[in-house]
């Protein structure tokens, strides 16, 4: 037996929450606080935790950039990470 499709109050304005993030993506996102306000204004009576949830489902994944590692073998390379102090008063300073 099937259940019935459970409809939110969040339900009639996800094509314009949608729409809006796809148009957003190429500039700024914006902020789930700013999109609640907007359906606030067409009417939504429903709750931030449910607009936030909605925007993470349909947030686009992260672009991954591929990264060639340029390793050596033990002993060949080595990395030093340092500050020099010129001031006399610096000098006393731990970093």
């Amino acid at each position: 037996m099937d259940r019935p499709k459970l409809v939110t109050k969040l339900a009639p304005y996800k094509d314009y929450l949608s729409e809006k993030k796809i148009k957003s993506a190429h500039y700024v996102l914006l902020p789930g606080t700013v999109m609640f306000q907007e359906i606030k204004e067409l009417g939504y009576t429903g709750g931030m935790t449910q607009l936030r949830d909605y925007l993470r489902s349909i947030k686009p994944a992260a672009k991954q950039e591929n990264m060639i590692r340029f390793e050596t073998a033990s002993g060949k390379q080595m990395q030093v990470d340092w500050i020099e102090l010129e001031d006399e008063l610096l000098n006393y300073i731990k970093i």
